[in-house]
């Protein structure tokens, strides 16, 4: 699906991200961490094509992403960026209605198709019934769940996500999480996810791609990138690992350094 290969990245005199090669598989659910300044966003703004590279390439189904229009690549891929912002003051149904704008002719109205595609993914995400509130009225949860739904209308071969579970409670976080697995293993969608939250991502991503100092440090399972060594040396906090007993799947927490 994505090949990168020798990336060279940043924004204006400073660089990013630097020799970075990996591949993302068609299917794939890849979560991308490291500490804060890795590289994590940029490099999911590179996959959108939000930014060019400085060297290096990208390749999406075996061609230049450079080679696509703006249009094309928003019937591919959706993106859930952490700077999202509503240019207008829209109601909840709106907003998430743009979502659908890639597939609509300039000037056509939302067909019975394009209302039953949105209100299907409002109801996912739980802001069916915010459908005419403000987007500006809402609060940041309900946000985060209102983007996620304007991603979901796109029906989109790929999915980018930052930090998809930031300002949701706990209940929300599962869902959301759910909802992206679905997704992955039920309609093929390739998923590429910035995330804080190991435990929580390692009981849904195939791999996890770890960044430090603009760099790749590791790639591999859950089970293999979420423990106690690799751990410390990326994020330089002693931390608890261990493995939840009845999924298998790894866990983390840090531990507190002050007495």
């Amino acid at each position: 699906m994505f090949k990168v290969q020798n990336l060279i990245a940043g924004y204006g005199e400073t660089t990013v991200l630097s020799e970075l090669s990996f591949s993302v598989e068609k299917g794939e659910f890849i979560g991308i961490a490291g500490p804060n300044g890795a590289g994590k966003s940029t490099l999911l703004r590179l996959l959108a094509a939000f930014l060019q590279p400085t060297a290096g390439t990208i390749e999406l189904l075996d061609r230049p992403i450079s080679s696509y229009s703006r249009r094309q690549l928003a019937r591919l891929i959706a993106v859930i960026l952490q700077d999202f912002s509503c240019p207008y003051d829209f109601t909840v149904f709106d907003m998430v209605a743009m979502g659908r704008s890639p597939f609509l002719p300039r000037w056509k109205p939302l067909s019975a198709h394009d209302r039953t595609i949105i209100t299907d993914a409002m109801e996912m995400t739980d802001v069916a019934k915010l459908r005419h509130r403000s987007f500006f009225e809402l609060s940041g949860g309900e946000r985060q769940r209102a983007i996620i739904a304007k991603a979901l209308v796109q029906e989109p071969s790929v999915l980018l996500l930052d930090e998809p579970s930031t300002h949701l409670d706990l209940r929300h976080q599962v869902k959301i999480f759910d909802i992206l697995h679905c997704l992955n293993r039920q309609s093929n969608v390739t998923i590429a996810c910035v995330t804080h939250d190991l435990t929580l991502s390692a009981q849904y991503v195939d791999r996890f791609i770890l960044l430090s100092g603009g760099k790749l440090l590791a790639q591999g399972l859950p089970e293999h990138i979420v423990e106690k060594g690799l751990m410390e040396k990326l994020y330089t906090t002693p931390v608890y690992t261990g493995s939840i007993s009845e999924s298998h799947k790894p866990f983390i927490y840090p531990l507190r350094i002050s007495k």
